[in-house]
């Protein structure tokens, strides 16, 4: 009595935890000719499991066409369609003169159906008729965890569409083809076609307003590739991982990523590509004003213009409104930069834009205006309207350099490095380091540094084996003897 009951619970325990492979997954036919369906994991009730072999025990006495049924928490192995193709074979499902064998896999943990058909029900059971069945019965009910009633109400499409006399007319009334995509009566389709010519007009948009807002340097052209197509190609990939990310985060293999297998998620999926076209956009015409401006206040206004010029563009591009605010946030930074020395009224800043290279490098020293083309400091000119007299005010720009210690500008390099004997496999270098100025080149030597050896990579391999096998159930019957070229449909939930 004891073993009557611990022998079931123990084979139950270790197929829970352990994959199956095609060796080892029980046959249905080891427990009788009657049975049909291999349940070993416990996904479906008793009651269904029994409920469904005598509903393909009913098919193979009226049509000749044994049907099997697999479900399983997880396999051996990538592919659930290969997998179920060998099953298929290796089992013999159909009869050997007629081939009219059928296969239902399920891989629970997977979220993965498979139907696999024999040579003879090919032309009976279309591909396209079973991928309805899958979709209209199987996919349902498994998103809402009743795996019982899925496959349950998926074989009695099977066994109904067998016992009528024209099987792909009576298939056709239970399974009407699904409206296609493209349809004007395709919600998603009209979805889809409206975000296109919404980014279309937003993506014109931005390029008018880059017009309108570009200074006199219209004929500087943005570095880098630039282009609709290019950003479209662009935004494939960023798009791609944007789902990743969704996916990965969002609970996906614990069932919440089903929606992004379905027709509904295109319009979607085309708004957030042309999400990242139009963040592409904004950044090429937002780096087109910055460029064609030489005067910096008359570039952050430019600049603040556009964005209120383009804040609808910029909404349904959520990215960008980070460079937005930080826009936003460098303008209120800079405001004091551009206030007059005092408060008399009498002094006029020098417009970089209006007046020429050659009365700004006259107001410079020659270590000012190394500054600034390093970026370290930038300056603005003042000229008094009555006394004529200038003030040249500097800000602090990047933080690269530091001040010299001879000349007293900003544009000392510190620790720089010249290689004296580069290193190799076999032996060490050395390099000198020292502190040197761009403007009046202050050299200060600090010694040499050795550079150590260079090291070659090394890639381990091993081997790995596949351990499998087991012996299969023997005893109660066998399928008969069918195969099938890899004909059926499959589908995820």
């Amino acid at each position: 009595m004891f073993l009557s009951i611990f022998l079931p619970l123990l084979h139950l325990s270790i197929a829970a935890f352990a994959q199956h492979n095609v060796s080892t997954l029980p046959s249905p036919k080891a427990q009788g000719q009657d049975v049909f369906v291999s349940n070993p994991d416990g996904v479906l009730s008793l009651a269904a499991e029994n409920e469904l072999n005598a509903l393909a025990s009913t098919i193979e006495r009226k049509s000749g066409t044994e049907y099997a049924i697999v479900v399983v928490n997880d396999f051996e192995g990538y592919d659930v369609f290969e997998f179920a193709l060998q099953l298929f074979n290796t089992w013999g499902i159909g009869k050997s003169n007629a081939n009219s064998g059928l296969l239902l896999f399920v891989a629970k943990d997977r979220r993965e159906y498979r139907f696999v058909s024999g040579y003879g029900l090919e032309g009976i059971f279309p591909d396209v008729y079973l991928h309805r069945i899958g979709e209209k019965e199987l996919v349902p009910n498994f998103r809402n965890g009743d795996y019982d009633g899925g496959v349950l109400a998926a074989s009695k499409v099977i066994e109904q569409a067998l016992q009528a006399d024209d099987v792909q007319a009576e298939l056709a009334g239970m399974m009407p083809e699904a409206r296609p995509f493209v349809s004007l009566r395709n919600n998603s389709f009209l979805s889809a076609v409206f975000v296109l010519f919404l980014y279309i007009g937003l993506y014109f948009w931005v390029h008018r307003l880059g017009k309108k807002y570009r200074g006199k340097e219209k004929d500087k052209k943005t570095k880098g590739c630039s282009g609709w197509f290019v950003y479209v190609l662009l935004s494939i990939p960023a798009a791609g991982f944007t789902m990743l990310f969704v996916l990965l985060f969002s609970g996906v293999f614990s069932g919440g990523g089903n929606v992004f297998f379905s027709a509904s998620v295109v319009p979607y999926m085309l708004a957030l590509c042309a999400s990242y076209v139009l963040l592409f956009k904004l950044y090429e015409v937002r780096t087109g004003i910055k460029t064609s401006f030489l005067d910096e206040e008359n570039k952050l206004n430019a600049l603040k213009q556009f964005q209120r010029a383009a804040i609808v563009p910029y909404l349904f591009s959520p990215l960008m409104l980070f460079s937005f605010f930080a826009l936003l946030r460098k303008y209120q930074r800079t405001t004091v930069r551009f206030a007059p020395p005092d408060d008399s009224g009498n002094w006029e800043r020098q417009n970089r834009d209006t007046v020429d290279s050659k009365t700004i490098k006259g107001y410079l020293k020659a270590g000012q205006l190394k500054e600034e083309s390093l970026g370290t400091k930038v300056y603005e000119i003042w000229i008094h309207r009555l006394t004529k007299e200038s003030r040249v005010l500097g800000w602090d720009g990047k933080s690269t350099h530091s001040v010299c210690p001879a000349c007293g500008f900003k544009t000392y390099t510190l620790r720089a490095t010249k290689t004296l004997k580069a290193a190799t496999y076999s032996r060490s270098g050395s390099r000198q380091v020292f502190n040197t100025c761009a403007h009046c080149k202050h050299t200060e030597d600090l010694g040499t540094e050795v550079i150590p050896k260079k090291v070659r990579s090394s890639s381990s391999s091993g081997g790995s084996s596949f351990g499998g096998g087991g012996s299969s159930s023997g005893g109660g019957g066998s399928f008969g003897g069918g195969s099938s070229g890899g004909g059926g449909a499959g589908g995820r939930w």
